[in-house]
């Protein structure tokens, strides 16, 4: 486990942008969060202030809320189990939830959770069997094709 002793970097993607803020975990809050963030999408957001249920956070391959102080507590507690940078490091996401996302041919940020591909099937689905039955030559060789 990683213990955050300074100032470290989180990465934010916007719907159309991508930046850096320096973050402390003894300097920060929510609200100081939201006041760093808005300042970087001042331009964005047309001057409005970034604010709960704008803001969330990927960890793990997850997207989570940053709403209110019980979400930043869990979220502090994230960064401390992580590696800066790594594999599992959170990175920020924010947008304002009552503006329309950018459609083609605007912009859009493939950073951005909403804009990236969805991730292909790993493997094909199994063909559905009645499983109360005994399986026929058939059956054992469709299962086969989809086994190799």
């Amino acid at each position: 486990m990683a213990q955050q002793t300074g100032p470290c970097i989180l990465d934010v993607h916007t719907p159309s942008s991508s930046f850096a803020i320096i973050y402390s975990e003894l300097d920060d809050n929510l609200q100081s969060l939201c006041d760093k963030l808005s300042r970087k999408t001042i331009a964005e957001l047309n001057g409005r202030h970034v604010r709960p249920g704008w803001v969330k956070y990927e960890w793990n391959g997850t997207v989570w809320n940053l709403d209110d102080a019980s979400d930043y507590a869990i979220f502090g507690w994230r960064l401390k189990s992580s590696t800066p940078g790594g594999e599992g490091w959170p990175v920020l996401f924010v947008r304002d939830p009552d503006s329309p996302l950018p459609t083609p041919p605007e912009y859009q940020n493939p950073s951005f959770y909403m804009f990236r591909p969805k991730p292909a099937p790993s493997s094909p689905p199994l063909p559905a069997f009645d499983w109360g039955e005994p399986l026929t030559a058939s059956d054992l060789a469709a299962l086969a094709l989809n086994m190799s």
